[in-house]
């Protein structure tokens, strides 16, 4: 019901309280991470802390996605294969990062949406275009990722404690090496060295040329042998 403005304690009134929502917006609209801060005065650690706070004021982060990430979405794209931001973020805040990277979607989720889904409307959701899922807690992407996998093969990546479960569930898990937790490298399948999203990419291009160079391979060498055994049995046929 309070706050601090220069220096000096002062009632929280509706249009300041209106003022700190309109500058939470404006700073998570530029891909911010917007935290609040607030304190209370007190001796005693059970005397309900956290209510009667005194507000102090916002304070705003940002951790830039790389350079190439924006030109591996990209390809990504080219490639067939779709990318899907599932973040604990505010709504807002992931809207700005996907422009940023080049992730196009027909809108934003949130986790009070997700809670009130059912597995079809969930799955009408990914169809129609959806790709950013905002406020998400560890089960939300669960029920995105078994919605998925029924149809698609489905890679996970992920860094912290919460992707865990996830990285786990899916077709192939990938987890952090640099930032990633312990227990999220152990649940995974792979451990990205360098924790870059391009490298990924990279190694999905590399895999498909190995894929397809063993096709080949297997297409001539039973080419070759059925001409071979074709001719030994018209010849013992005829002689």
């Amino acid at each position: 019901n309070r706050l601090v403005r220069d220096g000096k304690t002062e009632e929280l009134t509706d249009e300041l309280r209106q003022t700190i929502l309109e500058e939470n917006s404006r700073l998570t609209q530029d891909a911010l991470r917007v935290l609040g801060f607030a304190y209370k005065p007190t001796e005693d650690s059970a005397d309900k802390i956290e209510q009667q706070l005194i507000w102090i004021g916002l304070q705003a982060m940002i951790d830039p996605p790389r350079a190439e990430a924006r030109e591996a979405i990209e390809e990504c794209k080219t490639a067939g294969i779709r990318v899907i931001m599932v973040t604990g973020d505010n709504p807002m805040t992931a809207e700005a990062i996907a422009k940023q990277v080049g992730l196009e979607s027909q809108g934003v989720v949130g986790g009070d949406e997700l809670d009130q889904m059912e597995p079809e409307e969930l799955k009408e959701k990914l169809e129609s275009g959806i790709n950013i899922f905002a406020r998400t807690s560890p089960f939300h992407k669960l029920n995105i990722l078994e919605v998925l996998e029924k149809e698609h093969n489905v890679a996970m990546t992920g860094d912290g404690v919460n992707d865990a479960l996830a990285i786990k569930k899916a077709s192939v898990g990938i987890s952090m090496g640099k930032r990633g937790t312990e227990v999220t490298k152990q649940a995974s399948d792979m451990v990205l060295l360098d924790d870059n999203f391009s490298t990924i990419k990279d190694a999905i291009k590399e895999g498909r040329t190995i894929f397809d160079n063993i096709r080949k391979f297997i297409n001539y060498l039973l080419t070759c042998n059925f001409a071979e055994v074709a001719v030994i049995f018209v010849a013992t046929l005829f002689f």
